[in-house]
């Protein structure tokens, strides 16, 4: 039989990468089902999914009961929370949802709340010495410095800001949902990694993020960093870290910093898993119950680059 999964945010490049692996590797396997704010029509996951939901936004009062429901409905096994508010909404460890035996690959609360909250994050990474830009009190800024504004939690660049400090009263920031960090000085790219992660293993892949667009890489190259996965490891013993994440890193003051924590699969997933680095395949072969074999980790190593275009779809 087959299990049914729920992506949300069916929208993001993420999505869509999903249903493809799902229907090229696990079309007997699994029955997807994706939601998202837009109609159908505006979002191209719907025309490779098994089921599309129309959902309210996620601040709406009625988004919970909304989803609770839908998931009743439809009989969901598991639900792949995409974006970060749903992490803190659909946890692991949600008691709603191990009411229903429905398994999140998002990581336990208390993981989401220490990760994916970029204030939180700041203040772990600092007290186990794993290098991380500083978080700026907003009254100890130097007027000429530059310095990145950034919501607390969020994905993507969206509200990324790079301010000077005699500017920052002229922005008009909600106190705690904002925070200020050091610029990073390195002139080294920015490198996502992307990571499996399960008590047997832990397999690391980094990628050279060439070119992004909307915060979403578009051009990568696949690189070797030993330092950034030795941080992984150190990393992935402080917590219980999800299946499947990516961390995002930066070059400052001689060290590789971690800027970003996302406790799931990323837009830019998909160029990895075109190098070879089959995350998303592994995650769902996790899920049902079986160890992903080494030849999904395999980086093709005659290749020097993923780019992405553009494909259109006709929605009807």
């Amino acid at each position: 039989m087959k299990k049914r999964i729920l992506v949300t945010a069916a929208g993001t490049a993420t999505a869509w990468h999903i249903c493809k692996v799902v229907q090229e590797h696990f079309k007997g396997k699994f029955e997807a089902h994706v939601c998202d704010v837009n109609p159908p029509e505006l979002v191209a996951a719907s025309c490779a999914c098994d089921m599309y939901h129309r959902v309210p936004y996620i601040s709406s009062p009625h988004y919970y009961s909304h989803m609770l429901d839908l998931l009743d409905k439809n009989q969901i096994d598991v639900i792949i929370p995409l974006i970060d508010q749903d992490l803190f909404i659909f946890s692991a460890d949600n008691r709603d949802l191990a009411d229903r035996g429905i398994l999140s690959t998002a990581p336990v609360l208390e993981t989401v709340r220490q990760f994916s909250d970029k204030r939180a994050l700041a203040e772990v990474l600092s007290a186990n010495g794993l290098p991380t830009p500083a978080v700026i009190p907003a009254g100890a800024t130097q007027a000429d410095k530059e310095y990145v504004v950034k919501p607390a939690i969020g994905c993507g660049t969206k509200d990324f800001r790079i301010i000077k400090g005699k500017d920052l009263k002229f922005l008009k920031l909600p106190y705690g949902e904002y925070i200020i960090q050091e610029k990073c000085n390195g002139e080294r790219t920015e490198i996502t990694a992307e990571v499996f992660h399960t008590r047997e293993s832990t397999m690391i892949f980094c990628r050279e993020r060439v070119e992004t667009k909307a915060g979403v890489c578009t051009k990568m190259r696949p690189t070797a960093v030993p330092d950034i996965e030795r941080y992984i490891y150190t990393l992935a013993g402080l917590a219980a870290f999800p299946p499947a994440f990516c961390l995002q890193f930066l070059h400052h003051d001689g060290a590789w910093n971690l800027i970003d924590c996302n406790l799931r699969p990323g837009a830019g997933t998909g160029l990895s898993a075109a190098a070879g680095f089959q995350l998303v395949r592994a995650l769902l072969l996790h899920i049902l119950g079986e160890n992903p074999p080494d030849g999904l980790f395999h980086v093709d190593q005659a290749v020097k680059s993923v780019v992405r275009v553009y494909k259109e779809v006709v929605m009807r």
